[in-house]
């Protein structure tokens, strides 16, 4: 019994299910091979509507004093970020110190 049960259970899990034996075969799982296509992420300004080329972007974070009222972030192109940035201060960066020489 214990030989019928092996092979049983060997035959069942090469027939799983459609998707599974695709899938386990290496092949796409649906059978329209036009419907394959690429997706592509497109970053874009949230003051402008531009799109941000690849490099080429910066992020503007608002915090407000009060806690609660939480913070926001903008998305907007390197120009974006210069023209808004010309208006404030140069903050310095965190961190550790470099050590002495």
């Amino acid at each position: 019994m214990g030989e019928w049960l092996a092979r049983l259970s060997l035959r069942d899990s090469t027939f799983v299910g459609s998707e599974n034996r695709r899938e386990a075969l290496g092949s796409p799982i649906s059978s329209n091979e036009e419907g394959c296509m690429a997706r592509k992420t497109v970053l874009v300004s949230d003051l402008s509507g531009k799109e941000i080329e690849d490099g080429k972007g910066a992020k503007v974070r608002i915090t407000f004093a009060d806690a609660r009222s939480g913070s926001i972030e903008l998305d907007v192109t390197a120009d974006e970020g210069r023209q808004m940035g010309r208006k404030g201060r140069q903050v310095a960066r965190r961190g550790r110190k470099p050590a002495a020489s």
